[in-house]
């Protein structure tokens, strides 16, 4: 599981690279460079999974309902 948190993180630093990339280098405006990303990298998404939303394996879940507090207001 870690490993793909790592992978993740990295993912999403690289993804803010890009960007980073656009906005500083090529004088592109901040907001117009983030939905155009937004929607590229959506579309990879849908690409790449079968569905939009996707899911995950149930050991995952399993692990997530066990170890959280849980918090009474």
């Amino acid at each position: 599981m870690w490993l793909y948190v790592a992978g993740s993180l990295l993912v999403g630093i690289l993804a803010g690279a890009i960007n980073g990339f656009f906005v500083a280098q090529l004088r592109l405006q901040p907001i117009i460079t983030t939905y155009a990303t937004s929607f590229l990298y959506a579309g990879l998404a849908l690409f790449i999974l079968p569905n939009p939303g996707g899911g995950i394996p149930g050991s995952i879940a399993r692990l997530y309902r066990n170890q959280m507090p849980l918090v009474y207001p």
